[in-house]
């Protein structure tokens, strides 16, 4: 019949021979395996370093906190109070960037060690509809923070430029007035041509309803030369525009991205009013 019967027969084949070789698997007692949680082996599984010194990194001590009150004790708003904000604000890090390298620097240059007849900066005008959303959220930073620092620069050459012309050889300070970026040279917050013939010097007397709002009414117009004016009055300087002059050029783009530009600009020239250039 069949299947023959082969329960007496011979196993001709090594995988069923069942007579205990070495072949066959071994048994796993788990002394290689780390995660075998159950025996008394080597796991590195828990951090419990009992010597807390070879750790310095770490903070060694956990502050104790005061149990919460009872409903009955605490107060009638259980949720704790928001900590007050740390000093981080922009204006104190400008000022401390400014305290420590710009005012240096100018102090250098001051020196006899150079004999400095012009001095060439960069301002920036904005992008109109970016600084409507500024100055909606926060009017007194309407500006970018890189802009107001040039602004700081600004002012410090204008400051060497003030003094008497037997202290510095100073002649003249120029500032290219240029697009912040290509979205500024499409929607400009500034009239360009009408800062030609209107000057820089801005009118502090343009609130003409007398309450209080020329910033919401001068808006972005010459916002960074402000900005200026407002640095040099921080730097104890009384009237910026006395003993100054500006003559105040149309620069216009030609499409030559070659030279870093992105649209039109305007070149103002800072003298004192005694060496003025010819058409201020």
């Amino acid at each position: 019949m069949y299947p023959p019967n082969r329960s007496d027969g011979k196993d001709e084949w090594w995988w069923e021979n069942t007579s205990g070789s070495d072949e066959m698997d071994y048994d796993y007692d788990g002394h290689d395996d780390e995660h075998d949680h159950e025996g008394s082996y080597y796991d590195d599984n828990f951090y419990d370093p009992t010597d807390t010194s070879l750790y310095p990194s770490y903070a060694q001590s956990t502050p104790s906190q005061a149990p919460a009150p009872g409903m009955a004790d605490g107060p009638a708003f259980p949720m704790p109070l928001p900590a007050p904000l740390e000093q981080t604000d922009i204006a104190t890090k400008l000022d401390l960037l400014v305290s420590l390298e710009v005012t240096p620097l100018f102090a250098y240059l001051s020196t006899p060690s150079f004999a400095l007849s012009s001095i060439t900066v960069p301002l920036y005008f904005m992008n109109q509809t970016s600084f409507h959303a500024r100055f909606a959220a926060r009017p007194d930073y309407a500006l970018p923070l890189k802009i107001r620092y040039w602004a700081h620069v600004a002012a410090h050459a204008l400051a060497m430029l003030r003094r008497p012309a037997a202290a510095t050889t100073l002649a003249e300070v120029r500032v290219k007035y240029m697009p912040w970026d290509i979205w500024a040279s499409m929607n400009p917050a500034d009239d360009l041509h009408a800062m030609v013939e209107t000057g820089v010097w801005g009118d502090e007397t343009e609130d003409e309803d007398g309450d209080g709002d020329a910033d919401e009414q001068r808006g972005a117009k010459g916002m960074a030369f402000r900005a200026v004016w407002m640095a040099l009055l921080d730097m104890g300087v009384e009237s910026p525009g006395e003993g100054l002059s500006a003559h105040v050029r149309f620069v216009k783009w030609e499409g030559d991205l070659d030279k870093w530009r992105v649209g039109d600009e305007l070149e103002v020239v800072f003298t004192r009013k005694e060496a003025q250039p010819e058409g201020s």
